[in-house]
């Protein structure tokens, strides 16, 4: 559900916005941020490497949270998708740093 609300975002944002000023700054945030969402499951799963990990979590939350508040006055629809990703991205970022504390 938040993959496909995020290329929903993502897709209504290019659709809207594209050829206006920081269009390109943004669509990197997007990657950059699906590239740090996908690091995520290798560092934490196949590395073990915890404390590694909630630092990618946070960082994943800091550029959501970017993503929204760049976005927000060029298209509100766009950003308030992302706000269910946000959500869940706090809540997995306090759950790797509970386990990465626990161990």
């Amino acid at each position: 559900m938040i993959y496909t609300l995020s290329v929903i975002s993502v897709m209504h944002f290019v659709n809207t916005v594209k050829g206006r000023p920081y269009f390109w700054a943004i669509i990197g945030l997007y990657v950059l941020n699906g590239i740090l969402n996908a690091a995520w499951s290798y560092i934490f799963f196949s590395r073990q490497m915890l404390g590694a990990a909630v630092i990618d979590s946070a960082v994943i939350g800091i550029t959501v949270l970017l993503l929204i508040v760049f976005i927000w006055p060029y298209s509100k629809g766009s950003s308030l998708l992302l706000l269910p990703y946000l959500l869940w991205v706090s809540f997995a970022t306090y759950l790797s740093y509970s386990i990465y504390r626990l161990n």
